[in-house]
């Protein structure tokens, strides 16, 4: 028995996958056997995780089910490929509950911050493990249908890759702290060549980021394509961890 993270009572704690475990089903095979898996790091520190990693001290079974029905596997089907649409400059996540969608990338930032196993020491979120937990409380603990997640500005960013395209959907990379233009995120990765940004931070993001953050538009968000993988500043790490696992 220990205290759950979340609902803040006395309880049986189980194992709690912090990356939804849906997430590293893109890779098994037909048959179901796992594919090698490399997690990769911000600063190239890599993991084998057939099935990513979980943490048995932070949430009890009743709200570990709870944002998995809520969020995790909602999620599941709002980041398939088959929702993305091609505009002329940007792409179109479409058939996406915006507030839900914000929610599960706010429950996923909350538990890679409370977690205190090693593959996720590169996040840090102060005092927004508290007031993210309140948000996630209320919403499916209280049951409460709004909740204002205004503030919480998120941009939806995805890798293409002719050469690559293997490494791109085979390769997961851990959350990390980044901060542009004098403003802290937390970046989470996606299959299907997901690279999201969530701001933690009271500034404000420049007014041309703000035109293509999640909730700008109604029931779509829009993806900032960031090109090919190989001219991209995160190819280099991506490549060395790689190497730097097969050795």
């Amino acid at each position: 028995m220990a205290i759950c993270q979340l609902c803040k009572k006395d309880k049986k704690l189980i194992k709690a996958h912090i990356i939804p475990e849906w997430a590293f089903n893109f890779l098994y095979t037909k048959n179901g056997k796992s594919k090698p898996l490399i997690i990769v790091g911000a600063d190239l520190y890599t993991k084998k995780r057939p099935i990513g990693s979980y943490d048995n001290t932070i949430l009890c079974g009743n709200c570990d089910s709870l944002i998995g029905k809520n969020y995790d596997e909602p999620a599941k089907d709002y980041l398939s490929l088959r929702n993305i649409t091609s505009g002329d400059v940007v792409e179109h996540l479409n058939h996406v509950d915006l507030t839900t969608l914000k929610l599960f990338l706010l429950s996923v930032v909350w538990r890679a911050g409370i977690t205190g196993i090693e593959d996720f020491a590169m996040v840090s979120i102060g005092a927004y493990k508290e007031r993210i937990r309140e948000l996630i409380y209320k919403h499916i603990i209280l049951n409460k249908h709004y909740v204002d997640t205004r503030g919480y500005d998120i941009i939806i960013t995805r890798y293409s890759s002719k050469k690559h395209e293997k490494i791109v959907n085979d390769l997961i990379c851990l959350p990390y702290n980044q901060r542009m233009d004098g403003v802290n995120y937390v970046c989470l990765f996606f299959p299907n060549a997901y690279k999201i940004f969530i701001k933690l931070d009271q500034r404000p993001i420049p007014n041309d980021l703000m035109a293509v953050t999640v909730d700008r538009y109604p029931k779509t968000a829009i993806i900032l394509p960031l090109g090919d993988l190989e001219h991209s500043g995160d190819y280099k790490s991506l490549i060395n961890a790689v190497h730097k696992a097969k050795n």
